[in-house]
């Protein structure tokens, strides 16, 4: 945002996940089974996992053309983005009094009385689709452990009888998050892709800003909702990853081996954020010298060029027994995709998640 003299808002939606479903099922998502993508062809005919690749690229830089020329030639054609949800009778005037330009202009600042106009485009999903592809450029192209016939069925069924097969995905092969540059290297393609095609689609809407970045907010569970089973171990329905952040469980070589994966993923180029969320133990940050150990952390993290840290401090016993006994634990905050929330007033879903979570030590 630029203080005092933007409107800002959000092109959700752009779902490495799904995307990947797509271009899996010729275009079509498993869940609603409409044609949300282009047909990249049968992916039982991938020779490689380079074309399995360039079918994701297709299927995202098609997402991207249409999500920012609907924002883009709303504004160029109309002067408003009434058309994006907004609605013809949906004003601001506390923040266009509050905006540059809005009054002089005699505009509403959702419709176009700000000096800039920001939509960010924000990636989600990032993690689980990293770990997908690596399951099945490890899998289908390399070992040929599995077919990719066998990994469709396999996903249509969401993994019915094949819980043996699910475990091998998810524990023997590489993750993001560990410093594992096989995973990495993956996620390094695919965010060098979305930013500069989210780059190159903006260049033709010059009247508004489109900066990239990687987000989920509170929504992981419901992103998760749109996308079936998937090749990282995931049932059908079962949430994303949040904001960049490691698939939970999977960061399982400590906190500063996460921040090294995350730092590859182009974040100096996400000007409209990528957090990522760690927990510390509370007893590992103990006294004076926990307090320094914490520190140095943070500093590392900045001097990397680390984007956005969030960080939650307890123990997964204190957040059971608030399970158990909210009245008693009301204080207790965690973090919400960018903000914090009471972890009593969060759904019993929600609450197992942040359970779920690795909880790191620093030594």
């Amino acid at each position: 945002m630029i203080q005092g003299k933007s409107d800002q808002e959000l092109i959700r939606g752009v779902n490495f996940l799904l995307y990947l479903q797509l271009a899996l099922n010729r275009g079509v998502t498993r869940v609603s089974r409409e044609k949300l993508g282009i047909d990249t062809g049968n992916p039982s005919g991938f020779k490689t996992f380079r074309d399995l690749m360039n079918a994701w690229k297709a299927q995202t830089d098609y997402q991207l053309q249409q999500s920012i020329d609907y924002i883009g030639e709303g504004y160029e054609k109309y002067g408003t983005v009434e058309h994006s949800g907004h609605g013809k009778y949906c004003y601001n005037p506390l923040l266009s009094a509050l905006t540059l330009d809005c009054i002089a202009r005699e505009k509403d600042v959702t419709k176009g009385g700000a000096r800039y106009i920001i939509w960010h485009v924000m990636g989600e999903a990032v993690a689980n689709t990293i770990d997908a592809m690596a399951a099945i450029k490890k899998a289908v192209y390399e070992d040929k452990t599995l077919t990719m016939d066998e990994l469709l069925t396999t996903l249509e069924s969401d993994w019915k009888d094949k819980e043996n097969l699910r475990q091998r995905l998810i524990t023997r092969i590489p993750r993001f998050a560990n410093d594992d540059d096989y995973a990495d290297s993956i996620g390094i393609e695919l965010m060098d892709y979305f930013v500069e095609r989210t780059r190159y689609h903006a260049s033709r809407h010059p009247s508004v800003i489109f900066p990239a970045s990687v987000g989920t907010f509170s929504w992981y569970m419901m992103i998760g909702r749109e996308v079936g089973a998937t090749p990282d171990g995931r049932h059908y329905g079962e949430p994303v990853a949040a904001n960049l952040c490691p698939v939970p469980g999977e960061d399982v070589s400590g906190p500063t081996s996460a921040i090294r994966s995350y730092i590859k993923m182009r974040v100096r180029d996400l000007a409209a954020g990528a957090p990522i969320d760690l927990r510390f133990s509370g007893s590992s940050l103990k006294d004076e010298a926990g307090t320094q150990r914490l520190a140095g952390f943070i500093k590392s993290f900045i001097d990397m060029g680390g984007n956005i840290l969030t960080l939650t401090v307890t123990d997964v016993e204190e957040l059971r027994r608030a399970m158990k006994e909210p009245e008693k634990y009301r204080h207790i905050r965690v973090r919400m995709g960018g903000w914090s929330a009471y972890f009593v007033m969060l759904s019993q879903e929600q609450q197992r998640l942040h359970i779920q979570r690795v909880e790191h030590g620093l030594a």
